[in-house]
């Protein structure tokens, strides 16, 4: 592997955060793999010199070493903006996007989530005020965004939650979780 395989990756993570999370990749980690399998482009992953010759290439273990490395140190998704979040699910969900969106309140949850309850304007003037929960790098927000919402965390666990990509989320332990 390169010397300065972390560096390496965290400028790949730099150029293609916000396409890891569009992407509906569970981590860097699987984007990285994903895309090095799809394209059979393994050697930039290696020093030059690391190759048996003739082929020139990593063998299965250099790849499986690699694999558990990223595996083991960015098993997470990259940091991305509440708003680009929010921007992103609107867009899965109804193909359109938001012209301005404010964030009205965060609270702090356990676990490292925050609550964020936000408000949404269209090119209409429609205005949508609701909520989501970022935890752990992911983004969860209600199914019903005309509704009302929680404003509290004792109240997240009376809604119903889908992810960004509006995949069905369960409540476990008071915050919105999906199952593997």
């Amino acid at each position: 592997m390169k010397k300065n395989i972390k560096e390496y990756v965290r400028s790949i993570v730099s150029d293609n955060a916000k396409y890891i999370i569009e992407g509906h990749y569970t981590s860097i980690a699987e984007y990285i793999i994903f895309s090095a399998e799809s394209s059979g482009h393994w050697e930039e992953y290696f020093n030059d010199g690391e190759f048996e010759a003739p082929q020139c290439e990593p063998t299965e273990e250099q790849i499986k070493e690699l694999k558990q490395y990223l595996q083991k140190n960015f098993d997470y998704l990259p940091d991305c903006d509440v708003k680009d979040m929010i921007q992103t699910a609107e867009y899965e969900q109804s193909r359109s996007e938001y012209e301005k969106i404010e964030i009205l309140k965060e609270f702090p949850l356990k676990e490292d989530a925050t609550l964020y309850i936000w408000r949404g304007t269209t090119e209409e003037g429609y205005e949508v005020v609701s909520s989501c929960i970022v935890n752990d790098g992911e983004f969860f927000c209600l199914t019903d965004w005309q509704g009302d919402y929680p404003k509290s965390e004792e109240e997240i666990e009376d809604y119903n939650w889908v992810n960004i990509s509006w995949r069905p989320a369960i409540v476990m332990n008071g915050l919105p979780r999906m199952l593997v």
